[in-house]
């Protein structure tokens, strides 16, 4: 099937999902067991209530569905967002830096995802750092799909809290190299604290060499919160963007990937209270 096909079927107690999605896509089963472990199966269920109301019983929020055989105990309904194209694309390597038995340092390339869309989850960060583990993973931060560098995953519902509050707390220290656009020539080191979506947001610039060649300004970069697409906005908006910034440049050389790296971890190990420093050249 070369088009995109989705479906939200309805699923009655003691169903099989397999057999629902069958007969409405005309899909093999294979093909829907395929699709199934790629994440492009969701499934939400009714809710238990003590009183039976169908008119106010309320579902649960959609999650994806592996196993498509396994009868489902409440009624409910299933969802497939079945696109050919990128089930059949291949994951990008994920290599491991340092493991900590509870969480991993791994570094991910240009062109990863750290979470999955309604389509799949199967190219992503989490995905590909279980299978190389064989361990549940949670993502505790992220990089953008562009952005290479350090990411940290965690292996257990604790170790994704404890790692969550350290980020809360800002007590984990992040460095970034980043190209940008011309020469930035301003004195360091030099803070950006523009807010960004109405909350504060704080950048800071502790290293400039210029390329004059290039007409680019390799940074070194630190920040302090963690907004979405906080460097390459407040670089965007100092009038530095960042080198191949298809979002928020308006000269982009089609042929530059986005020149922004997560170079170094610094915290204290939530298990340990030793030292962790992690850096990428």
């Amino acid at each position: 099937m070369d088009q995109p096909l989705q479906l939200n079927l309805s699923l009655s107690q003691g169903d099989r999902p397999i057999d629902v999605i069958t007969e409405a896509s005309g899909l093999s089963i294979s093909v829907l067991e395929d699709a199934a472990q790629k994440g492009a199966v969701w499934i939400s269920r009714a809710r238990k209530a003590e009183k039976t109301d169908a008119k106010t019983q309320t579902a649960t929020r959609p999650v994806r569905l592996r196993n498509l055989h396994q009868p489902v105990s409440r009624s409910g309904a299933v969802m497939l967002n079945y696109n050919a194209q990128i089930l059949a694309q291949s994951p990008k390597t994920l290599a491991l830096v340092a493991d900590h038995h509870n969480y991993g340092i791994w570094n991910k390339p240009k062109g990863m995802l750290c979470q999955g869309s309604k389509w799949s989850d199967h190219t992503t960060a989490v995905r590909v750092a279980e299978s190389i583990v064989a361990k549940r993973c949670h993502l505790v931060h992220r990089l953008d799909k562009a952005a290479s560098g350090l990411l940290i995953v965690a292996y257990t519902a604790n170790a994704t809290r404890q790692l969550s509050r350290l980020f809360a707390l800002k007590q984990i220290r992040k460095q970034y190299q980043v190209s940008v656009e011309g020469e930035f020539d301003l004195p360091l080191p030099h803070t950006i604290s523009m807010p960004l979506d109405e909350k504060s947001a704080c950048t800071e610039i502790v290293e400039a060499k210029w390329n004059a060649a290039l007409n680019c300004t390799d940074l070194n970069v630190m920040i302090k919160t963690g907004r979405k697409h906080q460097i390459r906005r407040h670089l965007s908006l100092l009038g530095h963007p960042v080198v191949g910034d298809r979002l928020y440049s308006s000269v982009v050389d089609s042929k530059k990937d986005l020149q922004l790296h997560a170079c170094t971890l610094s915290f204290s190990c939530p298990f340990t209270n030793k030292p962790v420093n992690v850096s990428l050249s």
